[in-house]
């Protein structure tokens, strides 16, 4: 309880923070996918495994089912945060492109599409401890904790390319701050929001 505690004040203390650093624009290579396209395409991957997880019953939770839909996850957030780092050093017109290239998005579109799959991801880890044989309880729960980590790199690199991200995000993952705690990942949100906001 008193890790909940202190990631909400870490909360409530982000919340009242503005960052103004101007993202660093080198000379144009070719140019990689913004992250919007990277967000979308990971949601997309996602989504129908994630279902799997959420959908999972006593019946069906077993290591030999769950194992691969976990990695699976696991595997498309590790392609998403290498996709990511091709971004660095890019100009904001390529970083916060939409999908098809026509426009430029603002944070509270990139908010949206990294709390979503963010919040799908968690809910989904989250859920499927609840179902699982406590024969398989500690196996499930180090693959979740792998996956845990691996959400946390995809936040802290989304929100390095994207300025001004940090308040409307957690306004949106505040819903899901129980689930983090009950995954156990409070330290990881602390070393997260503790990193941007001595940054600051």
């Amino acid at each position: 309880m008193r890790g909940f505690t202190t990631i909400s004040v870490l909360f409530t203390a982000a919340l009242s923070v503005f960052t103004n650093a101007t993202p660093v624009e080198v000379a144009k290579r070719q140019t990689p996918a913004s992250v919007a396209s990277i967000l979308t395409d990971l949601t997309n991957t996602v989504t129908p495994l994630a279902n799997q997880l959420l959908y999972a019953t006593p019946d069906n939770a077993t290591s030999d089912v769950l194992t691969p839909i976990i990695g699976s996850i696991s595997s498309s957030v590790t392609d998403a945060v290498s996709s990511l780092n091709l971004l660095v050093g890019q100009p904001t017109s390529v970083i916060m492109a939409s999908v098809d290239g026509t426009t430029t998005l603002d944070t509270t579109d990139i908010s949206d599409l990294l709390s979503s799959v963010v919040n799908l991801i968690l809910t989904a880890a989250n859920s499927v401890l609840s179902v699982v044989d406590s024969t398989i309880t500690s196996i499930i729960t180090s693959l979740v904790s792998e996956l845990g980590t691996l959400v946390f790199s995809l936040l802290g690199t989304v929100l390095s390319l994207v300025t001004g991200l940090l308040a409307p995000l957690l306004t949106l993952l505040a819903p899901i701050l129980s689930i983090v705690s009950s995954l156990g990942l409070t330290s990881l949100l602390g070393d997260l929001l503790g990193g941007l906001l001595g940054g600051l």
